[in-house]
């Protein structure tokens, strides 16, 4: 220590010094006057158990304090973690609905500033824009069919008018054939009566002459 100090001017640390028969942890500083002589030299000593006592409780301290950081990382991130799964479950959800024809919104993290909240809104203004769409295509179907109910209707009316004249198409002329033969009849009548009435005259005649 002497040759270290105060010969060469150095400042010695020691370990393991034994003071009085105890070791201790040990610091010595050589002292100095204004013109840079070594006039003495300074001591800093502990024993080295409580040195060791010292050590290992700053050891424990930062050891629990880094636990507790770990255990306060570790809540921040699970509640992180979770908040971010249930977006994603939601923006699953949704595509999926969607795939199925099924047109769902979420009301789930639709009021987070992030991107995972930008896909929730637009996903849900997507599923408004096509319900929208599908309500109009629904409207226009049913229109449709409203007017092919009425077409159908139309078509019933006229094809049974065209069966109502086509029957009296059938008994007009049914008509005019029995009118024909009627008149047939009475001229066929008419003749035979000419006939009588000629046979008559000429007997009359025969019997004037006799």
């Amino acid at each position: 220590v002497i040759e270290a100090v105060l010969k060469r001017g150095e400042t010695y640390t020691s370990e393991k010094t034994d003071v009085a028969g105890e070791e201790y942890c040990v610091a010595y500083s050589p002292i100095k006057d204004a013109s840079g002589n070594i006039t003495g030299m300074a001591f800093a000593g502990k024993p080295t158990a409580d040195m060791n006592k010292t050590i290992r409780k700053s050891i424990l301290s930062i050891l629990s304090i880094g636990i507790v950081i770990m255990v306060i990382t570790l809540i921040i991130v699970f509640f992180v973690a979770n908040k971010l799964v249930t977006a994603i479950i939601a923006v699953n959800t949704l595509i999926n609905d969607l795939s199925v024809g099924v047109f769902r919104k979420t009301d789930v993290m639709t009021d987070r500033g992030d991107e995972i909240g930008q896909i929730i809104n637009n996903t849900n203004s997507l599923v408004d824009v096509l319900t929208n769409v599908i309500n109009d295509i629904k409207n226009i179907a049913n229109t449709i069919r409203d007017h092919s109910t009425d077409l159908s209707d139309t078509s019933s009316q006229i094809r049974d008018t065209t069966e109502g004249v086509s029957i009296a198409a059938q008994e007009l002329a049914k008509g005019a054939m029995d009118q024909n033969e009627s008149i047939e009849k009475m001229t066929d009548n008419l003749d035979m009566l000419s006939d009588a009435i000629h046979t008559v005259a000429e007997n009359a005649t025969v019997l004037a002459i006799s």
